[in-house]
């Protein structure tokens, strides 16, 4: 099947897919079901071929796309489907266990650092995922100290551990010593096949096959196929209980009784038992509450590890997690489709909703009093959001990417926004509209106002269009905002006075976005005069679009996008700056063509 008909069906299921479970009336009940996550990694640790297990098994899409096919949804530009990386960091919303997953798939090349930066910056939390054979690499350092800075919890996981060389202690050892983490819990162990004997380490050998994991929390054994084809994608396996105490059940996964041979379940119990009591005793030493609930036991510790109930365990990791005074190590093969659904699992357990984040809840918290400062209206309804990303679509113009801190968003009529980290700068035009609100899905975008009133339609409510919001901590796509750029942060017109809206306001934005520095320049010259004002208004709009490509004149006098007088920009040189040589080639696209030199 061509790549053309395959993308005509994922759109196709993306209109059926989006409904009124996306917005709500309700904000808070709607927050606390919210997962804000992002996949960070070094190059090729497979990132994007988990993003779209995730995208296939939430239902999202009717097939998974792969990155040597040049047919993944996330990684929709050309440029990316021809080098088979990640240029752009791609957004989409899923649904897994009655709750939204906000997910953004980021590149692992050092040339986009900005797209991982900007991204982390208005997450709650992010899924570190590693090549099993290799580690903690050089940009794995680099994104996880992008997210110490933004605090936020993280998950790690240990993806192609069907390769050879893959090797869990060897993973472990260097997250310890080079990202100085000092508590990793591993939830689960892998389960091999027989000529690796079972072991849980890893082996350097070129035969070992991944075939299911042993989850230490819930004490269930989730088996794959051998042969993969028979897995149905991944989407059927087998679960058996090796403990009494699991009673709960994995999505899209088909629970058999007694499948395994005698000893070898007798041999997993071991292993399972074995693991529990290590990850119990890690978890005793971090969580004041489970350590009281083991000192107070009058049971060993063995029989601690074969008893204590799952629902104790996922608590303890939470609360854990959420401080980071601990990292949940998690395994599976992306590529041979094992381990993403409890991985998905991992992140409801686990990530922090909008309203348990560190950083979103001092954001809000300075929203409020800002906005009680200048006399606003009341505080639950007044809106603050920060413009992230900015880009164009050609069929729908202008958009922004948008992260709600505080309030409500309609999803339709227009709702009036004043850009707070401009005000002076933008005077009158500081105020604009939001115009149409959409749910992103990479390059699509649906459209929550037509969805609404399909809904209303098909229902035959009656009910003020009015009642649906997108809810505080989501996130979504806008129209109608031109003069908005990344990092402005917007308040709701009715939150700020008209005295304020020119004065300091644009001294006191809640959120913002670090740019990095520029390390490689490349000079521009436009073949005439007519050609050098087309570079121009695209090498402003580029400059919008993403701010680490910074654009000046070659005798230093300022940006392109500054310069009062056109024709003086004519006259000169136009020196590009970039992250590296792939960002200016790659990012810049058909901008720069056949005007580099």
């Amino acid at each position: 099947m061509n790549r053309a008909v395959l993308l005509l069906r994922r759109r196709l299921l993306l209109h059926q897919s989006f409904g009124v479970r996306w917005f709500s009336s309700s904000s808070t009940s709607e927050t606390r079901l919210i997962r804000n996550i992002g996949l960070v990694a070094h190059i090729d640790a497979g990132k994007t071929t988990t993003t779209e297990r995730m995208l296939y098994y939430s239902g999202l899409t009717a097939s998974m796309g792969e990155v040597h096919e040049g047919d993944t949804v996330m990684d929709w530009m050309a440029a990316e489907r021809e080098r088979g990386i990640s240029i752009t960091s791609a957004a989409a919303a899923i649904a897994w266990r009655r709750h939204r997953l906000n997910l953004l798939d980021t590149p692992g090349h050092v040339d986009f650092t900005f797209e991982v930066e900007r991204s982390l910056s208005v997450l709650d939390g992010a899924i570190v995922i590693l090549d099993g054979s290799a580690g903690v690499q050089a940009q794995t350092l680099k994104v996880w100290l992008q997210a110490d800075r933004y605090q936020l919890p993280r998950l790690l996981y240990l993806n192609k551990m069907d390769k050879a060389g893959a090797s869990v202690e060897g993973c472990l050892e260097s997250v310890r010593r080079r990202l100085s983490v000092e508590t990793v819990l591993q939830l689960q162990l892998p389960i091999f096949n027989e000529e690796e004997g079972g072991r849980g380490g890893g082996s350097s050998g070129n035969n070992h096959q991944l075939l299911g994991l042993i989850d230490l929390v819930t004490g269930r054994l989730f088996q794959w196929p051998a042969d993969h084809r028979l897995s149905e994608d991944g989407k059927r396996f087998n679960v058996e209980a090796l403990l009494e105490t699991e009673n709960g059940e994995i999505e899209g996964g088909s629970k058999t009784e007694a499948f395994l041979e005698p000893s070898t379940r007798a041999r997993l119990t071991e292993r399972l038992l074995t693991g529990r009591e290590r990850l119990i005793g890690q978890l005793a030493d971090a969580d004041e509450a489970l350590a009281e609930t083991v000192v107070l036991s009058d049971h060993s510790a063995d029989h601690l590890a074969a008893h204590l109930p799952p629902p104790t365990l996922h608590a303890a990791i939470r609360r854990c997690t959420l401080a980071r005074r601990a990292v949940p190590l998690l395994l599976g093969s992306s590529y041979r489709n094992i381990g993403v659904q409890p991985l998905l699992d991992a992140v409801v357990h686990y990530l922090p909703s909008p309203l348990e984040a560190t950083r979103a809840r001092a954001v809000r918290e300075a929203a409020k009093k800002m906005m009680a400062k200048v006399g606003g209206g009341e505080e639950e309804e007044a809106l603050c959001a920060l413009a992230f990303k900015s880009t164009t679509d050609r069929r729908l113009g202008p958009l922004t990417y948008l992260r709600l801190y505080a309030g409500r968003l309609p999803v339709t009529g227009q709702t009036s926004v004043v850009n707070v980290s401009r005000g002076a700068e933008m005077q009158s035009s500081s105020v604009e509209k939001i115009t149409r609100v959409y749910r992103p899905f990479a390059d699509h975008f649906a459209d929550l106002g037509k969805e609404q009133q399909q809904q209303q339609q098909h229902s035959n409510s009656s009910s003020s269009s009015s009642s649906f919001f997108v809810s505080l901590g989501d996130i979504v796509v806008v129209s109608g905002l031109n003069s908005v750029r990344t990092g402005d942060t917007l308040l709701a017109e009715g939150a700020v006075s008209k005295q304020q809206q020119s004065s300091n306001l644009q001294q006191v934005p809640f959120a913002g976005i670090d740019v990095p520095e520029p390390v490689y320049y490349c000079a521009l010259e436009a073949p005439s005069l007519s050609k050098m004002r087309q570079l121009e208004t695209a090498l402003e709009q580029l400059t919008r679009e993403d701010p680490s490509f910074q654009v000046v004149l070659a005798d230093g006098e300022g940006s392109v996008s500054g310069s009062k007088d056109r024709g003086a920009a004519s006259a000169n040189q136009i020196v590009v700056k970039g992250m590296g040589e792939l960002h200016i080639e790659v990012g810049g696209g058909g901008v720069l063509g056949g005007n580099r030199r």
